[in-house]
Formats: structure tokens, sequence, C-alpha cells
């Protein structure tokens, strides 16, 4: 088969529309939701069954204004352009205010395509809780989307479920692998990979959806209530339930199952480089447990917060000051000079696989040092992480030091 490709470079104008309501007393305290509005043809599911999701919150909001209430902290809306010619809008926007994102954006949520009836999250482990208190909320065919949860990831009934961990493929992306902070992505998906057979394509337009994808509309329904419930509990709670722990636990099982390769890797490289490795391994699984305690000493701290009241001493510093610490713990998983050869992507936890398109890679930096099978390299990687997780535990003990201060 011969195929003649022909396609036009162009210089295009592209827009992004955001709707803002500020805060009432964290008025520097922003959380985001966004949507992407370009579509490949007609794009009834990809990306326009999350714009009705983006546009049923933003009803929802527009109805409890009228009662006079405000959100403790400021919302923003944002509908992106440019999404399927490379994450351009959101990107773009990323990167032209990254240094007051930093400083005060709390967490991006992201709705982007929904199909079928299995509840999905990516994002930041942190964020598991709120997760879990919205998805047990809303019903399912065999209880609540949080048992729906459960049975996908094949847990017990009553674990707790956190996101999966974040590659790329939606506006999320810079957000989370660019400046670090905590993202979530929620969605319906088809179980066992699968996904609908008009994806980006002239055939996945109203009536495919409407028929095929969600009759009735009822998934969105399901997905609105989960999201606006979500945003609310980010924007609007005195204290942000941001489950450091649930993070720790996370980052300590992920590298126990990098111990194999470890072993294997170490057992072909000279006498002198296993030393450094084993000497550099003790360290990093020590930062690990640190960040693991100090994700449990935060989670106390929320417990005793939550029993004082509002006109105790001191008690809007002591909130400001604990929603500071795990708002931004993620950010110490960003490393200045990024990851090797794609130094854009600065988070040391994940990242998109180089050859696993949208899926992601736990500890990308390590495992790109492991398949080089160069000691070196393995040695720098392996103190980058740990680097990292000392930089988040440091902002979360309120250690801070130059490499994670936080930009204004």
């Amino acid at each position: 088969v011969n195929l003649n490709v022909q396609n036009k470079e162009d210089f295009k104008t592209i827009s992004n529309i955001f709707a803002k309501i500020e805060g009432s007393v964290e008025v520097d305290r922003i959380v985001m939701l966004g949507n992407h509005r370009d579509p490949w043809v007609y794009g009834a599911t990809d990306p326009h069954s999350g714009s009705i999701v983006l546009l049923e919150v933003a009803k929802g909001l527009g109805k409890v204004l009228t009662t006079g209430w405000r959100p403790r902290r400021t919302i923003v809306l944002a509908y992106w352009d440019a999404e399927e010619s490379g994450l351009i809008g959101s990107t773009e926007f990323v990167e032209q205010y990254s240094g007051l994102l930093s400083k005060q954006l709390v967490a991006y949520l992201n709705v982007d395509t929904y199909q079928g009836d299995v509840i999905r999250f990516i994002g930041s482990a942190s964020l598991g809780a709120v997760a879990r208190q919205a998805a047990g909320s809303v019903s399912a065919a065999n209880g609540t989307q949080l048992d729906s949860w459960r049975s996908a990831d094949g847990l017990a009934q009553n674990a707790k479920p956190v996101p999966a961990l974040v590659g790329s493929g939606s506006d999320y992306t810079a957000f989370y692998h660019h400046i670090g902070v905590p993202i979530l992505d929620l969605s319906f998906r088809q179980g066992h990979g699968r996904t609908h057979g008009a994806y980006h394509s002239i055939h996945d337009n109203f009536e495919y959806f409407s028929k095929f994808i969600d009759p009735n509309f009822k998934t969105c329904g399901k997905l609105s209530k989960i999201t606006g419930r979500v945003l609310l509990r980010l924007a609007d709670d005195v204290l942000l339930e941001m489950n450091l722990e649930d993070q720790g636990v996370q980052i300590e099982k992920e590298f126990k199952k990098l111990e194999p390769s470890l072993k294997s890797a170490m057992s072909k490289f000279k006498s002198g480089d296993v030393k450094s490795l084993n000497g550099t391994l003790g360290l990093l699984e020590r930062a690990i447990g640190a960040y693991k305690n100090a994700g449990l000493f935060v989670m106390n701290d929320y417990e005793q917060l939550k029993k004082l009241d509002a006109q105790s001493a001191n008690f809007e510093t002591r909130v400001r000051s604990h929603n500071d610490r795990v708002q931004y713990a993620e950010r110490g998983f960003v490393a200045a000079g990024g990851l090797p050869e794609r130094s854009w992507y600065k988070h040391q936890i994940s990242a998109p696989g180089r050859l696993l398109g949208y899926s992601y890679e736990v500890f990308p930096g390590v495992q790109e040092a492991l398949r080089s099978g160069d000691a070196t390299k393995l040695i720098v990687q392996l103190e980058d992480l740990m680097e990292a997780l000392e930089a988040a535990t440091s902002i979360v003990t309120g250690e801070f030091s130059g490499r994670n201060t936080v930009r204004e």
C-alpha cells in the first residue's frame, strides 16, 4: 500500500476561554477545572463528553452563586484550545504563568473524554481521599462508584484506592509534569483497556454518542456529580484533605516493584559500583520512609485541626500552614534539571514512557538508567529521586530549602 500524505502547515490563532469565581477568604489560592474544546472532526465523545460535564458543573455553580454563596478559594474553569495539536493551549498557559501557578494553584482537575461505565481516576495519590468520598456518594450498578472503582482495581471491599499514576494525553500534562501541581483526571472508561470505535474520526458525532456511548446521558450526570463534589471540597473545605500518607504508601509500593530490576542490573556491575549503589539505595529507602512518615504526621495534624473551633487562637494561621504544606508537597518531586534528555518533563515519580505513548512509567529517570546498563547513570538518577523525596518531605515538615522554595 502506498499512502500519499499531504499535511498543510500554517499559523493559527488559538483561544483559551476562562470563567472565574473569586474566593471569599483565600482569594490567592486557586482550584482549576478544565476541558478542551477542539475536536478532530465533530468530537461528540472527544472532547465534548467532557465539555458537557464542565458545563453542568458551571451551571450548578451558577445556581448556588445566586444564593449569595462564594467558595473559600478562587475557582477557575478553563476551556482549552489546540489540545489535539499537542496540548498547546494548556501548555502555553502553564509555561507563561508558571510562577503564579506554582504559588497559588491548589490543584488542577481535568475532564476530557468519558466512554463506558467503569470509573477511572488518574492523578496525584494525595487527591485519593477526596476522590473516594465523591465516588462513594454516587450510585453504581452494584453499590457506589467507589465500589466500582475498587472492583476495577481488583481491591478488597474496604480498600482505599488511589488514582493511577500520571502519563500524558490530556491537558493535565503541563500542570503535573512541568510544575508539579497535584492533578486529577476524572472519567468513565470501558473495561480491559478498550476504547470506542469512532475515536478521532468523522463518525464521532451526536447520533453515535447518544446511541452508543451515553444514551439518556446518565453517565454525564454521574461524572458531573463526582467532578463537582471534588471541586467543591478542594475549593470550599476549610482544611484541605490531601492525603500524603496515601502518596507515601504508593511510592513505597512502586519502589518495591522495581527492586527485582535493580538487583538484576547490579548483578552485572563491578563490585565498586555495587557498593556505591547499595549505599545510595539505603539512603533512598530512608527518604521514602521519611516521606511516608511525614504524610502520616500531616494527616494527624489534619485530624487535630478538625477538632478546633474557628475562633481558636491562630486558627486561620494554622489552617493556612497545613493547607500550604499539603498543597506544595507535590512541587518537591519536580527537579529543576528535568529528566535525562527531556528536561521539560521534571516530575521524578512518573512520566510518559518514551515508548509507551500516553502510558506512565514510574520513576522514569531510574528506569531509563536501568535500560542503559550504566551504573554511574543509575546512581545519579537514584540520587535525583532521593533529593526529590527529601525536598517534598521538607515542604511537609516545614523545613523549606533553596531547592523547594515555591516561586513567586
